[in-house]
């Protein structure tokens, strides 16, 4: 949770994370806020050319699944390069907000962790990305070309900022601003 509070004003530390339902808050300094938005995926784009469950395809998310997968699911952490120790923003508590619109999955975040901070101000995030669980897909063989595999249906597990990897999905962008296996699927 961020708060603002006025120079002028106090602020009940205590208070404030009982409203909250945590134990204890902490105070930082505005400069030690930035925030992060852009689209993680282009529905109806393929991507490069990744590893999956299925073998090597190009992967293209269909509309409407971002948009379900956000509906079922209680929390989506955002993550760096898909470590999942690394959880600097999440739904749950209001850092993270996401969306489906007409281009794709559009995340907004307020990042307060050093090493995000200083890579979005160095101009160092390449872009997004984003783990899937539980996939409904269908994989077209095509002549020539690696198959496609569309993304019908999936849960969310995750969306996360790529400092030190290449994301899948060239059609990411990134802006600063003050069976019963279970496959994670990035």
């Amino acid at each position: 949770f961020v708060f603002v509070v006025p120079i002028e004003k106090e602020v009940d530390r205590k208070a404030a994370a009982k409203a909250v339902g945590e134990k204890t808050v902490d105070m930082i300094h505005v400069k030690d806020i930035t925030k992060i938005t852009g689209y993680v995926n282009a529905v109806e784009r393929e991507s490069k050319p990744v590893a999956t469950p299925k073998g090597m395809v190009n992967e293209l998310v269909e509309s409407g699944v971002f948009h379900r997968a956000l509906d079922a699911a209680d929390d989506i952490p955002m993550t760096v390069d898909h470590i999942p120790t690394e959880i600097v923003a999440r739904t749950a508590d209001n850092t993270l907000q996401l969306k489906e619109d007409n281009i794709g999955l559009w995340a907004e975040a307020v990042v307060t962790e050093e090493r995000v901070v200083c890579a979005a101000k160095e101009g160092k995030l390449k872009g997004w990305s984003f783990g899937m669980t539980n996939v409904l897909d269908a994989v077209e063989e095509r002549t020539e070309k690696l198959p496609l595999r569309r993304i019908k249906r999936m849960a969310l597990d995750h969306v996360t900022l790529v400092i030190d990897k290449i994301p899948a999905y060239s059609a990411t962008s990134v802006e600063l601003r003050a069976g019963t296996e279970e496959y994670l699927e990035t």
